[in-house]
């Protein structure tokens, strides 16, 4: 598994007690760095990924592939997905135009040159309305198709490396505990507040800050190894740079 790294920023030395902060950043839909609150942030005294994958190693056989076939299905998926949104856009935006012109006209006087003028406003708008009503429906129709393509493949992958992790992983939960005892020092957890951010007070020694954020088609997994001194505060950043994107299904 990969081993992802960080540069540890070291905030302050004091004689105090040793604090942890822990800020999480990812981009949002227009591409800005922003928070991930509500993320379950876990501080763990050993190394995950090099317990996983001595099991891994271990295992009488590989971990079923994901096949690229399935990662264009997903890909085209997010851009069918991504048209239709914009096309339902569009047209609801024309629509209430059109609701907002006949609520005009039922108030209006008929036979009045203002009446002939926004009827025939409404008319061009009628047009551009059933035009982009279906569009959007098609557009619905092929991100509806590739979903049911992408889920019906999606599963058949899902139960199959489930099953390996099943039986490749059995023990996995002992060699943690033993890991921890090793150590002598407890699982640290805790939740991101509305500011992305949560902090930790733990014992002088070697963490590693683990965390997983579900996007669509992909979750991002950290793993960051983290040496504390007792009395130093020390601030982590997780974001898309140093996580692991893992598929999803």
């Amino acid at each position: 598994m990969k081993r992802a790294t960080l540069a540890i920023l070291l905030l302050a030395s004091a004689c105090g007690s040793t604090e942890l902060t822990v800020e999480t950043r990812v981009a949002d839909a227009a591409g800005e760095a922003a928070p991930i609150p509500n993320l379950e942030v876990q501080l763990l005294p050993y190394d995950r990924d090099a317990i996983f994958a001595e099991f891994e190693a271990l295992a009488t056989e590989p971990e079923p592939v994901i096949p690229d076939s399935i990662v264009r299905l997903q890909q085209a998926m997010a851009s069918a997905q991504d048209e239709w949104q914009q096309a339902e856009t569009r047209w609801i935006t024309v629509r209430d135009s059109l609701q907002t012109l006949v609520n005009r006209l039922e108030s209006m006087d008929r036979r009045s040159g203002e009446y002939r003028v926004a009827f025939n406003a409404f008319s061009d708008l009628e047009g551009q309305e059933g035009s982009l009503r279906r569009q959007s429906e098609q557009a619905f129709a092929r991100f509806s198709d590739l979903q049911t393509q992408v889920n019906s493949v999606a599963e058949e992958i899902r139960i199959r490396r489930e099953e390996w992790a099943t039986e490749a992983f059995t023990g996995v939960d002992s060699a943690i505990e033993v890991a921890v005892e090793r150590a002598g020092r407890e699982e640290l957890f805790d939740t991101t507040a509305a500011t992305g951010v949560v902090s930790f007070s733990p014992a002088a020694g070697d963490w590693w800050v683990h965390a997983r954020h579900d996007l669509l088609f992909e979750e991002l997994y950290w793993n960051i190894p983290v040496t504390i001194a007792g009395g130093d505060s020390v601030g982590v950043v997780l974001s898309r740079e140093n996580a692991e994107g893992r598929p999803k299904f």
